[in-house]
């Protein structure tokens, strides 16, 4: 096996309400006792995964699953707006201060483990922080600290983003091998419908 992964989850019930205007309570039943609840299950059998933790105040239910990996902690109220590599980071490392670690957004739960894998691996091995993006234009603000041979590659950190456990490393790089279907997110109901469809035909 290769060195441990480790996995931090954010999610808000109330900020992907006010942000992608879902409010029915239904939607977030799927959103949270299935999809979120089948993307933690799906990361925790990774053997290499060493621990998953989720900050929230909405997914208690989680603490049920029978696993010693998933630890399910107070969400800190000021990271409930966070919109930059910089405060996700901070983020991170109040949960991993000295290793490298991966944040993967609930929103996204198609992620699956050999992606994590394989973006960790990328990190171990070339020392490297690494964001899932693909070929476009780059729309983050602070794209000046990406390297010039990624100026037109997407960074989506909102989908995963791995962070080495040396602050002082700037360098990126992007992984692109995913499925499509992992970046298929919950920002809009039919969206949400879609990924139930794609999980009962046991496509992830």
């Amino acid at each position: 096996m290769g060195p441990d992964i480790n996995i931090l989850i954010p999610y808000s019930r109330q900020y992907v309400g006010e942000t992608y205007k879902i409010h029915e309570k239904n939607i977030f039943n799927i959103i949270e006792h299935q999809l979120i609840l089948k993307l933690v299950t799906r990361l925790s059998e990774g053997l290499n995964v060493a621990k998953i933790i989720i900050l929230s105040d909405d997914l208690d239910h989680i603490k049920r699953v029978q696993s010693k990996k998933i630890y399910v902690q107070p969400r800190p109220v000021l990271s409930e707006n966070i919109s930059d590599r910089s405060g996700l980071e901070a983020l991170g490392r109040t949960a991993f201060p000295s290793q490298d670690f991966l944040v993967v957004n609930a929103l996204f739960p198609l992620i699956s483990l050999n992606t994590v894998m394989q973006i960790h691996s990328i990190m171990s091995s070339k020392k490297t922080n690494v964001f899932l993006g693909s070929s476009g234009k780059c729309r983050q603000f602070d794209q000046g600290l990406i390297s010039p041979r990624y100026e037109e590659v997407i960074w989506d950190f909102g989908a995963v983003t791995g962070f080495c456990s040396n602050e002082s490393i700037n360098a990126w790089e992007a992984y692109s091998e995913y499925a499509t279907t992992e970046v298929m997110n919950v920002r809009k109901t039919e969206d949400i419908y879609q990924i139930v469809s794609t999980l009962s035909l046991g496509l992830s």
